[in-house]
């Protein structure tokens, strides 16, 4: 390889790790929450997960026949917000169970409202709370999910899926 070519590797590859470095500097430091700030979100959100367990066997019932997906959907959702709600989790765990019991519930929604769009709102609001607590990890987490669901359901009940 001639030097020329050696010589323009070089400051390309300068070149490339300065813009990354000034790109990184313009980004936000990414700190995590203080412990109380967030125990009073999980706390929340954990709450928000039990409603919607209870919610959800609710309109399973009001539908006018106990659903086999409401009753198993509200267990599920109810169980991972008993162990999200236990204090000897990690706390990166317990928010990645909390989040999907709360994304869990938006695909329950839309499952025993027969697919209606309005219903896919759901998954938008439950990823605007699970934002509340900062964590790409838990935020990611909930992304992987959605298009998880989607994706399967999209396959297995397309109707259900716009």
């Amino acid at each position: 390889m001639s030097t020329t070519v050696r010589l323009s590797l070089v400051q390309s590859r300068s070149l490339i790790e300065g813009i990354v470095r000034k790109v990184a500097e313009l980004l936000p430091e990414g700190r995590p929450i203080p412990g109380e700030i967030w125990n009073r979100r999980h706390a929340g959100i954990v709450k928000l997960v039990y409603l919607h367990a209870i919610g959800l066997l609710g309109a399973s019932i009001l539908i006018g026949e106990l659903h086999l997906e409401g009753v198993v959907g509200s267990l599920i959702i109810g169980l991972l917000a008993a162990i999200a709600d236990r204090p000897w989790n990690h706390r990166r765990l317990r928010a990645c169970l909390a989040s999907v019991g709360l994304l869990a519930s938006s695909a329950v929604m839309v499952h025993l409202s027969g697919g209606v769009i309005e219903m896919h709102f759901h998954f938008f609001v439950a990823l605007a709370v699970i934002a509340f607590y900062q964590d790409w990890v838990v935020f990611l987490v909930a992304i992987a999910f959605v298009l998880l669901e989607h994706g399967v359901t999209g396959v297995v009940y397309p109707t259900a899926v716009y």
